[in-house]
């Protein structure tokens, strides 16, 4: 049985028969092989620090990784504690696209890598339109990253935690701690609104929220 320390976010890896594990509490990313049951960590040394200069992910440090997803080129984006979201590459190369927890501004567009993120924890792609859609948690918000331009927006929450904004623009809603997101079959966003107990669905077409279960 694997050594796991609080795991907050696994994925389907890019090669067959393995899964990627968010070891949060060992500061770690996993490779678990589903078949063997044999694990490799693929990035982060388990030290309680974060790295902000491009480099192999095996020497690289994140504090708390919380969710993992693949790209359909095999590129896993990692999302942590300390407000920062990763990129690594294929051939282990990571760096930071989006966070700036010392220096970011609190904007509701602009470049990524210039937003500040608290917490940032549950993250999607839209393949078809190439967006992340990452939970910027602690701010009450979801947001939208171009991963062509690494443009960011806020597509949900206004930062207030509380539930209203039913039926009315997203932007104007108020989300309380959003935790996982998921995506329809129409490409509308899904949202785990874990402090109000209930999922929540973003219909873009009409720039709407409404209560989809509780």
């Amino acid at each position: 049985t694997e050594n796991l320390n609080n795991p907050m976010g696994m994925a389907v890896g890019f090669e067959p028969d393995t899964l990627v594990i968010a070891d949060s509490g060992h500061h770690q990313v996993k490779l678990l092989n589903t078949t063997s049951g044999v694990s490799t960590v693929i990035a982060c040394t388990g030290r309680v620090a974060d790295s902000t200069t491009p480099g192999q992910a095996l020497v690289h440090d994140i504090f708390y990784p919380r969710g993992v997803v693949y790209d359909n080129y095999g590129n896993l984006y990692i999302s942590s504690k300390g407000g920062y979201i990763r990129k690594m590459d294929q051939f282990g190369n990571i760096h930071i696209v989006a966070g700036d927890p010392i220096n970011g501004k609190i904007i509701d567009s602009g470049d990524a890598r210039e937003m500040k993120l608290v917490e940032p924890y549950g993250m999607v792609i839209d393949h078809n339109r190439n967006y992340l859609y990452v939970a910027d948690t602690g701010q009450n918000r979801v947001i939208q990253i171009d991963l062509s331009n690494l443009k960011a927006k806020t597509v949900a929450g206004n930062r207030s935690a509380g539930f209203s904004g039913d039926g009315k623009s997203a932007l104007e809603a108020s989300l309380s701690s959003p935790s996982h997101l998921g995506l329809d079959p129409n490409g509308n966003l899904l949202i785990a609104d874990a402090g109000n107990n209930r999922i929540r669905r973003v219909v873009f077409q009409a720039t709407n929220i409404g209560t989809l279960a509780f």
